[in-house]
C-alpha cells in the first residue's frame, strides 16, 4: 500500500515545477481518487491497524492534491 500512496508524489512535484498539468489524464486520477477513497472509507469501517489507516489517509490526501492541481492549473491559472 505504501507504493500506491507514493505514486502521486512525483506527479505533484512535477506539476508544481511546470505550473501545468498538461498531459495528465483526468480519467486516471479520477479512478485513483475513487479507489483511494473507497479504501480509506473501508479502513475506517474496519478495526484496521493505525498504520493502515494512516497509509490510506495519506494516499487519499495526495490523490486529492493532484486533482486540485489539475482543476487549478487547467481552469484558474
Amino acid at each position: 500500500m505504501l507504493v500506491l500512496t507514493l505514486t502521486s508524489v512525483p506527479q505533484i512535484i512535477l506539476n508544481f515545477q511546470r505550473q501545468s498539468t498538461e498531459g495528465v489524464s483526468w480519467l486516471m486520477f479520477g479512478m485513483l481518487l475513487f479507489g483511494m477513497s473507497v479504501m480509506f472509507i473501508r479502513s475506517l469501517a474496519t478495526k484496521a491497524d493505525i498504520v493502515i489507516r494512516l497509509n490510506y489517509g495519506v494516499g487519499a490526501f495526495l490523490t486529492l492534491l493532484v486533482n486540485i492541481q489539475i482543476f487549478y492549473f487547467r481552469f484558474l491559472a
